[in-house]
């Protein structure tokens, strides 16, 4: 069988420097950390005004800060002067909206000042794309691959560069995944701590948009599934599959090599990696992806497992939901009046349950918390007023619907903020979907496993939303997609046939190259007419 060529070639010649910032990954940290900071917060602050949605994130968190509290009071109108379009934002978990108010208490209440919090928290999130490709596949070039994709990524870019919430969901759900990696790397009960570190990012996501309880319920099912399934059997399910040649290069001696016919190594065998200046003997805790990290006790009592069970259920239900009523701690400890006519709930439907009508007799925390609540559930399920940019769950996949930010057109220049996906990227998920599917089947990888759940959960139980939606809902599903695409390609450049390593190179090339073309219409750079109207590849962008 013809041999790929090892990636270790490009040490010689003029992709040298290429290999030794690998071989030294906090120098591939350091500068992806950098790029990501230079492209998220060049010209943050323009426009110097609120765009679309931060009339009502931005506006709220600026009064948090002021610990006024009419932000909970969903009575209350916000004054249209001086800013005309304002309002208080209820309608979303608190969380968010705090965290672009401490921004505005440190720079000024300004586009700069309630967009920082954006713009780092997107640093943050393409951090975490690269730990949790490195956790779940342990290869670094995976790792920068798909990190940097997600740096041109066009809707990432957009919702870091937007005083608005969505980026700080994202962040929270990423470290969420990569700490339940964690979890899955070890026997059941030895990994019950990453359960509860999982279990504290899904709490902090929830508190800032409800979305993240899809992500709830599949790693709790995930978790439960474990205290059913024996440990012998997933040993032996995963010595079966990560014994297996791995179709990504590893990485040993500090170097990038590609052995595609080589088995990993079993558990506790030493490898040898570089620590960015010396080699370094490490013993491997699994032989792989995601891997039992040590053999767990044949006997597992009932008792056992029933422990187990409550563990995981505290971790991933009882935290997240204290954390969710806690980021509520501000609302509690003012003073607030429900307005008469505004004080009845319900009914609250959701298959057969049903609950109330009730009125809220007193205006103490608990009745504001559950006032809260209604009302946001009441104002997702029943928006569907007229909305120029409303899409179809099914159209977030082709990039086919975006939301434009900030338009100014003139007769000389047009500057436009625009959430457009990356387009020649989106259109490259279904077959990443298609091929990580096969690659699924073929190759029985968890780790594409996890990958093909985490996108499903968090894209499909929008088919069933009875709220208009929105090309931003899209976001916590795109790292998924983002992994999915980058998996494919190095396993492309894997392949002993040259064509397809010319075909993942090109492809990879054109994804930057989109990105450029398109920078201008996500950033507000003014440019003349012309230019803006050749990027409207579809008469559904304009």
């Amino acid at each position: 069988m013809p041999q790929a060529p090892a990636l270790t070639s490009i040490e010689s010649g003029r992709w040298g420097w290429l290999a030794g910032a690998v071989r030294r990954e906090w120098v591939t940290i350091l500068l992806l950390a950098a790029w990501t900071a230079f492209l998220f917060g060049w010209r943050l602050q323009e426009p110097g005004k609120y765009i679309y949605d931060e009339v009502y994130h931005a506006y709220t968190g600026s009064l948090m800060v002021q610990n006024d509290p009419r932000v909970y009071e969903w009575w209350e109108s916000a004054p249209q002067q001086p800013i005309e379009g304002v309002q208080y934002e209820w309608t979303h978990p608190p969380l968010g909206k705090l965290i672009i108010g401490g921004s505005i208490w440190l720079f000024g209440n300004n586009s700069l000042g309630w967009r920082s919090a954006n713009a780092l928290f997107g640093l943050i999130s393409i951090l975490l794309l690269y730990t949790f490709a490195r956790v779940l596949f342990r290869d670094r070039w995976l790792a920068t691959l798909a990190a940097a994709i997600g740096t041109v990524e066009g809707l990432l870019f957009a919702e870091s560069r937007i005083g608005t919430n969505d980026i700080f969901q994202l962040a929270f759900l990423l470290a969420a995944y990569t700490s339940f990696t964690l979890f899955l790397r070890r026997p059941a009960r030895q990994g019950v701590g990453w359960l509860f570190v999982t279990g504290l990012f899904l709490g902090l996501g929830v508190a800032t948009k409800w979305p993240s309880m899809y992500s709830i319920g599949l790693l709790t099912a995930v978790a439960l599934l474990r205290a059913v399934w024996p440990e012998r059997w997933t040993r032996r399910f995963l010595r079966r599959i990560e014994s297996k040649p791995s179709p990504l290069p590893a990485l040993e001696g500090g170097a990038v090599s590609a052995a595609p016919d080589a088995a990993a190594p079993e558990a506790g065998a030493l490898m040898v990696e570089s620590n960015g200046t010396e080699p370094v003997a490490v013993e491997l805790a699994a032989p792989g992806g995601i891997a039992a990290a040590s053999a767990d006790p044949e006997g597992w009592s009932v008792l056992g497992r029933i422990g187990y069970v409550a563990s995981a259920l505290v971790a991933l239900i009882v935290l997240p939901t204290a954390l969710y009523i806690g980021s509520y701690l501000q609302m509690f400890l003012q003073k607030h009046q429900i307005a008469p006519s505004y004080n009845e709930v319900g009914p609250f439907t959701l298959g057969p349950l049903s609950i109330g009508p009730k009125t809220l007799t007193d205006s103490g925390w608990w009745s504001m918390f559950v006032g809260e609540q209604w009302q946001m559930w009441h104002y997702h399920t029943t928006l569907n007023s007229p909305h120029p940019y409303y899409s179809l769950w099914w159209q977030w996949l082709l990039d086919i619907r975006p939301v434009f930010y900030y338009v100014d057109r003139t007769d000389d220049y047009v500057a436009n903020t625009y959430n457009l996906g990356n387009p020649l990227l989106y259109w490259g998920f279904p077959i990443a979907i298609v091929l990580g599917a096969f690659l699924l089947w073929k190759r029985r990888d968890l780790g594409l496993a996890l990958l093909l759940a985490g996108f499903a959960a968090n894209w499909l139980p929008w088919a069933k939303s009875p709220r208009g939606l929105f090309f931003y809902h899209f976001l916590p599903s795109v790292p998924f997609l983002v992994l999915l695409v980058a998996y494919c390609l190095v396993w492309l450049w894997r392949q002993p046939n040259a064509r397809w390593r010319k075909v993942a190179t090109i492809y990879t090339a054109v994804i930057f190259v989109s990105f450029a073309f398109f920078y201008t219409q996500l950033s507000a750079w003014p440019v003349p007419s012309w230019y803006a109207d050749i990027h409207y590849w579809l008469p559904s962008w304009e």
